[in-house]
């Protein structure tokens, strides 16, 4: 296991919740995320099926940087792992385990998290 995906782990062990947020636009899930954080939850995953949701993972990332524990869930494609991590996701969340979606992102696509 490399030392972000221990890290990483650790992380969301520590975190305690992780609240899966799937809104309707990029602004609600925006303010949704800004209450979140205000009401002190800090771990956060954007689903895919919230529009716009690497624009909301980069915003997220750019706002809060490591004060908040930030992944992207219902991550189906490789072309949407590569996307979540280039906008600033720590973690991913797929339906069901698949070595094509880790691929794209190497050592920063946690294998343990797959399991989650």
């Amino acid at each position: 296991m490399s030392e972000f995906e221990s890290t990483t782990l650790a992380r969301l062990a520590e975190t305690g919740i992780i609240a899966v947020l799937r809104a309707p636009t990029p602004e609600s899930a925006l303010g949704t995320v800004e209450a979140l954080v205000a009401g002190g939850i800090t771990g956060i995953e954007v689903t895919y099926s919230t529009p716009g949701a690497a624009v909301v993972i980069a915003e997220c990332a750019h706002r809060y940087g490591t004060d908040i524990l930030l992944g992207a869930g219902t991550v189906t494609t490789a072309a949407q792992a590569e996307e979540a991590v280039e906008a600033g996701a720590e973690f991913l969340v797929s339906p069901g385990p698949s070595h094509r979606l880790q691929r794209p992102c190497g050592p920063r696509a946690p294998r343990s998290c797959w399991a989650r």
